[in-house]
């Protein structure tokens, strides 16, 4: 890994190519957001951006990867505890009689179910679908 901004210098990474770096790692974190706040998150974008993050944070280590990896984790960190809080709101409402769990509650459950299992695999920590 490149490590630092002396290393960083030193292999490559001049000035302008980290503007840029840091330029495109913001825009690939806008668009994480956007599908973590949708509605329905394509969960196959989701998992190629979140592979671009890691490879990059792997890879480079300077303050701006740094900075965008920590904020990656807590976007996603915040995912997972709305789909969790979301299948728990579900549940408890098809607990009450007067109220009617219908197709529609399912249907919540296992869209919210199908995108904590794809992150199953890389938050084995926060996600446990079994």
């Amino acid at each position: 890994p490149v490590q630092g901004s002396h290393l960083a210098n030193n292999c490559g990474l001049t000035q302008s190519s980290r503007l840029t770096l840091s330029g495109e790692l913001q825009h690939l974190l806008q668009l994480l957001r956007f599908e973590l706040h949708s509605e329905k998150p394509e969960m196959e974008r989701v998992l190629k951006l979140l592979k671009s993050f890691h490879c990059i944070e792997r890879y480079i280590v300077i303050e701006d990867v740094v900075n965008i990896a920590e904020e990656v984790r807590n976007q996603i960190s915040i995912f997972i505890e709305k789909r969790i809080a979301l299948i728990e709101a579900e549940v408890k409402r098809g607990t009450f009689a007067e109220q009617n769990f219908g197709e529609a509650n399912a249907s919540t459950i296992k869209m919210a179910l199908s995108c904590l299992e794809s992150l199953e695999h890389d938050y084995p920590n926060k996600v446990n679908c079994s």
